[in-house]
């Protein structure tokens, strides 16, 4: 998805390639049902085996672990792009983040930039500057390898400079400082009664969460301590999990539009050109 197979790998999955992989992973022992209603459980349970008694497979491959990565030092990649905008993706490589500091993470992300209309991101570069529509973070955990942190917005030429100024000083005020108490207030109410709630709203979203957990982690635990684990998170471990996981001085600054203007238009603010983020690369679309 979101790009064009190779000739080489059309002809691999026409010739038996597809097949092979579906054999392999789409076996028994490698799937989780999960099934979500108003129901007896012993008759679903019965009228669930009964259903896929005649599926068969081999076993349960191996999982395979993705490598760890770790960017060693801010970069800047720069793309051509004939268009009346500017967009920015700046983040780094997570790595696998224990469950004792998943909850400050998560609080940590809602509070900096995570994706609605109150968040530090949001206030200083739409609300207060009205600079553009959107600059949210996205905390993406790892499954089987890590994970990422990534910032993502976008504006006019004259202001994609300014954008990512204000993203780090944003990521420097949140290692530096603690959150207020009503930030805190905020973030935990919308996690535990917005955010999670929504995950088991009806029938179809409870079957499809806890599948995937299950498929993740093997058991219900994670999900069935979050509100506690939330709630529980105090301004100091917010500080910690941005010191331990985010490092503005490792985060790569992919920028796409018509460098030129964004390089040429004079500062808004204070904020530097490109080059002073780090070493610039310019890629061509059909790279990274």
């Amino acid at each position: 998805f979101g790009r064009t197979a190779t000739g080489p790998e059309m002809d691999a999955a026409r010739n038996g390639g597809g097949e092979r992989f579906w054999r392999t992973w789409f076996v028994p022992r490698n799937t989780v049902l999960a099934v979500a209603g108003d129901f007896q459980i012993i008759e679903a349970s019965a009228r669930a085996k009964e259903a896929f008694e005649d599926w068969t497979g081999g076993d349960r491959p191996d999982p395979v672990d993705f490598p760890s990565v770790e960017t060693a030092e801010r970069q800047v990649l720069t793309a051509e792009a004939a268009k009346l905008q500017g967009w920015v993706v700046i983040g780094h490589e997570l790595p696998r983040v224990p469950p004792e500091d998943e909850a400050a993470l998560r609080v940590m992300d809602y509070i900096l930039g995570a994706y609605h209309l109150d968040s530090r991101l949001f206030r200083e570069s739409r609300e207060l500057r009205g600079l553009t529509n959107d600059n949210s973070s996205f905390l993406e955990a790892g499954v089987r390898g890590p994970g990422s942190y990534s910032l993502r917005t976008y504006g006019r030429p004259a202001v994609v400079r300014l954008l990512i100024d204000i993203t780090f000083r944003e990521l420097t005020k949140i290692r530096t400082s603690q959150p207020t108490s009503d930030e805190l207030m905020v973030a935990k109410g919308a996690l535990i009664d917005g955010l999670y709630a929504t995950r088991y709203t009806t029938g179809l979203d409870a079957a499809r969460n806890y599948a995937l957990e299950w498929l993740r982690t093997g058991s219900h635990d994670a999900s069935a301590s979050y509100p506690d684990r939330i709630a529980a998170v105090t301004a100091v471990q917010v500080q910690e999990a941005a010191r331990r996981y985010l490092d503005p001085d490792r985060m790569l600054i992919a920028v796409l539009g018509p460098l030129a203007e964004i390089s040429a238009v004079p500062a808004i603010e204070t904020e530097p050109p490109l080059a002073a983020w780090g070493r610039v690369e310019r890629v061509d679309q059909g790279g990274r």
